[in-house]
């Protein structure tokens, strides 16, 4: 179980995802179709088709 700061924030994707990337390719969706900075310490959530996975992909301070 991950503690987050207070201030992270959580952005939800619409659509559908290949979670099968990896994380340079959602990365490149963070930066390019959210316009946010996938370092910036916020959650980004991604869903498959079915809408039975999701990918959250975290980047904490030191690694």
């Amino acid at each position: 179980m991950l503690s987050l700061p207070p201030l992270v924030r959580i952005f939800l994707a619409r659509g559908n995802t290949d979670l099968l990337e990896q994380i340079d390719p959602i990365a490149g969706l963070v930066a390019h179709v959210l316009e946010e900075d996938p370092m910036s310490g916020d959650l980004f959530v991604f869903c498959n088709r079915a809408r039975c996975h999701l990918k959250i992909p975290y980047q904490e301070e030191g690694g």
